[in-house]
């Protein structure tokens, strides 16, 4: 090497796929970087998450995404705002989280209510003002395919996956990190038009 030049070393990348990686007998989640998993939304715009990730949720955000869901309901904004403000207050910590499934099947098959309207809290809200089919008229249902690094994954959830990966259990299978997920860990997205409602009986919903 060279004086004056950095040998610059890349860790390299490995990822843990459910359902195509194979198991062994003395499988560790550790001995990789990575996990593929899925998140489930129903965004305005979808640029967000380019620019910033998927973050927790905020007072501030979700306050004004219920207020822009909202805009061409007749329910006033200080309406909205009450219920927001009792909601917020019974909102726990690790319902702040930002959360995964481990496949695909699980949103599209079993919690299509992520996709369909998006924010359980928003839809808790809705829920209680009787409008929480105002919420599956704006908004576009996306899953983003990600590859979770392994260090934002608690001690807790890294044991949850372990156990449900070593018996084959993938299905449901969710989990939460600590902090954001960036940008550059959303590896595709994909913006299915036929989901199962689990607040229908769990029949097709069909995105026109």
């Amino acid at each position: 090497m060279r004086e004056g030049r950095a040998e610059i070393i890349m860790e390299s990348k490995s990822v843990f796929i459910a359902g195509s990686t194979y198991v062994a007998d003395d499988f560790d989640m550790k001995d990789f970087t990575h996990i593929r998993a899925y998140h489930g939304c129903h965004p305005l715009d979808i640029g967000t998450y380019q620019a910033k990730g998927i973050c927790s949720i905020t007072y501030e955000d979700a306050k004004q995404e219920l207020l822009d869901r909202f805009q061409n309901s007749n329910i006033s904004p200080k309406r909205l705002l009450e219920v927001f403000e009792k909601h917020w207050e019974d909102l726990k910590d690790i319902q702040k989280g930002v959360w995964f499934t481990l496949t695909k099947k699980e949103l599209l098959e079993e919690s299509g209510h992520y996709l369909i309207a998006g924010s359980e809290f928003l839809l808790s809200i809705a829920t209680e003002l009787f409008c929480q089919y105002e919420l599956r008229k704006v908004g576009t249902p996306t899953i983003l395919c990600c590859d979770v690094p392994v260090n934002l994954i608690s001690p807790f959830w890294l044991k949850t996956l372990q156990q449900a990966i070593e018996t084959g259990s993938f299905n449901p299978c969710g989990f939460k990190i600590s902090g954001p997920l960036p940008a550059e860990d959303i590896i595709n997205m994909e913006f299915p038009t036929r989901i199962k409602d689990p607040h229908n009986g769990y029949r097709t919903y069909h995105i026109q």
